[in-house]
């Protein structure tokens, strides 16, 4: 059986009154925690994955005035979720028969090639193109700008470089911005 936290009786460990040997300057004040807190420690375990917010915009973008029944969108999410999975494990195997440790862009362009037919794999590769450019040209702040200018330096000093030692008179040219 457990021993009493207290040595004193239940009533006694129970009752509102401060011990007389705590020192109130040493001891640390605990902050009243909020509810709020702890259902966001527990909500992060079992969240479920869904892409049911993205059907409508892309719905509006195609179809302006129409909308998908919560059956449709179940259906639809369960068929993403099921290609984004195909298409992850397929870029996994392509990457692990070319000894790669990391999937990129490459790999996924690959298997999507792999996994769908047609004219489909052809749009697919071309919107996820521009999507990655998109994305690039956005990602590209104060410190990916350096790395950039910073490529484009090093290439054309290295070309100058050559140009020198094969006796042609280097040529400057401007950064294209």
């Amino acid at each position: 059986m457990a021993e009493p936290a207290c040595d004193k009786s239940p009533e006694e460990c129970l009752s509102p009154q401060e011990p007389e040997s705590v020192d109130r300057t040493t001891q640390k004040l605990k902050k009243p925690r909020c509810r709020s807190s702890r259902r966001r420690r527990n909500s992060g375990r079992g969240r479920e994955v869904s892409f049911a917010t993205y059907f409508p915009r892309v719905l509006k973008q195609v179809h302006v005035g129409l909308s998908l029944s919560q059956m449709a969108v179940n259906v639809m999410d369960s068929f993403i979720k099921d290609m984004f999975e195909r298409i992850a494990s397929e870029a996994g195997r392509l990457a692990r028969q070319n000894n790669r440790t990391t999937i990129t862009s490459r790999e996924i362009q690959t298997a999507v090639r792999l996994l769908l037919p047609g004219e489909i794999n052809k749009h697919a590769v071309s919107e996820g193109t521009m999507a990655l450019l998109r994305h690039i040209s956005h990602n590209v702040g104060s410190v990916g700008c350096y790395f950039v200018k910073a490529a484009r330096v090093a290439a054309r000093k290295f070309s100058v470089e050559v140009e020198e030692k094969q006796g042609v008179s280097p040529r400057v040219q401007p950064l294209a911005r």
